[in-house]
This record gives structure tokens, C-alpha cells and sequence, in this order.
């Protein structure tokens, strides 16, 4: 009975299983975290402005619908809910959907591989990008400190400064992780307000 009395707020995003509790993620990591959920909350809304635009469902093949579904979707939902449970595997999905994105817009496909832009330029862009990317994820300092941290291996010497900072938090890192948690406790209020948006925009369409 305790939890619905007066004053509970029920969360829209809480996690069951948090892995290790007392690191926090990198300020970085929780807002690229938030972006694969609105990404993830982004594709049913444009689901349905797709099936009132087009009833046929002519202008999405299936095949574009299942990359929909699987890139925007399903790996950011997966990548946001393990970076908010301190999962080692959110490093693996990040890794995976970039490589994905990568293959997909060199190949020319997708909406960024439809982009009107030289051949060249757009491997060559997308090859920088995605090697940024993994030097991110794989070789920066933080972010090795943070998934060493979760896998309980030994930290190196010198960057057990950036353990304790992980573990604590600096000034700068607070202020980052404040604006991240703004983001994540307000994404129910984006979400009931995306779906009244939808459901107006369904009326005025299909109504007389």
C-alpha cells in the first residue's frame, strides 16, 4: 500500500539492476545514453505520422522498416537501458550500431547514406567519424577507467585518479551528470507529449 501513497512518483525509466551502484558513468556516456532513447522513443512516433501520411504503407519498403525497427530502436533502447543498469555490454552496442551505421551509409543506404554528397567525401566522413568514435569508447581514458571499474579488473597507476573521480565525482563531471539526469527525468513529459501530438495530429487527419 506504501507505494501509492501521496507523493510517490512512479519513474517512466527505472532500471530493476543497477551494476555496481557506486560508479557513475562518464557525463559523456549518460548523454549520448539519452540520445539513443529519444532515438529509440522517436521511431514509433514516426511510425505512425508514416501510416497517416501514406495508409498503403507504400512509401517504407520492409526492408528499410526492419532497419528502422532493428538500428533505431532496438539497439538504442538496448544501449540506453545497459548504460543506465552499469552494463559492460553497453560498450558492445555502442560498438555494434556504429559499425552498423558505418557499413550502412558507405553502402548508401539509410538516411544518411542518401545524403547528396560525393561518394569520397561520404566514406571518407563516415570512416573519421566512426574511428573517433571507437578511440572514444575504447581508448580514452575515462571511459577505460569507468568499464574497468564494472568488470572489477585492476586499474593502472596512472589513471587512479580518474577511478576516484568516477567514484566521487568532480565539479566539472557534476555538473554534466546534472544536466544528463534533467534530460532522463523529464523524458516521460517528452514522451506524453510526443503521443498527445500524435493523437490531435490522427484526429485532424482522419476526421471529417
Amino acid at each position: 500500500m506504501g507505494f501509492f501513497k501521496a507523493g510517490t512518483k512512479i519513474k517512466f525509466w527505472s532500471p530493476g539492476f543497477k551494476n555496481k551502484p557506486d560508479v557513475r558513468p562518464p557525463g559523456l556516456l549518460l548523454l549520448v545514453s539519452v540520445f539513443f532513447f529519444l532515438s529509440a522513443i522517436s521511431v514509433p512516433i514516426f511510425a505512425v505520422f508514416s501510416s497517416l501520411s501514406d495508409p498503403s504503407g507504400s512509401s517504407l519498403a520492409e526492408g528499410q522498416a526492419i532497419y528502422i525497427a532493428f538500428l533505431h530502436f532496438l539497439l538504442p533502447l538496448g544501449v540506453a537501458y545497459s548504460v543506465s543498469a552499469n552494463s559492460p555490454l553497453s560498450r558492445i552496442l555502442i560498438t555494434f550500431y556504429a559499425a552498423l551505421l558505418f557499413v550502412a551509409t558507405v553502402a548508401g543506404e539509410g538516411y544518411l547514406g542518401n545524403i547528396q554528397v560525393d561518394t569520397t567525401k561520404r566514406v571518407l566522413v563516415s570512416t573519421i567519424l566512426f574511428v573517433i568514435l571507437l578511440g572514444w569508447l575504447h581508448a580514452s581514458p575515462k571511459m577505460r577507467v569507468y568499464y574497468l571499474l564494472l568488470k572489477d579488473e585492476p586499474i593502472p597507476k596512472d589513471l587512479l585518479s580518474l577511478s576516484l573521480e568516477l567514484r566521487e565525482g568532480g565539479i566539472l563531471r557534476s555538473q554534466t551528470i546534472r544536466i544528463a539526469e534533467w534530460f532522463a527525468d523529464h523524458l516521460e513529459t517528452v514522451v506524453l507529449v510526443g503521443f498527445i501530438v500524435i493523437v490531435v495530429y490522427a484526429f485532424i487527419q482522419t476526421g471529417p
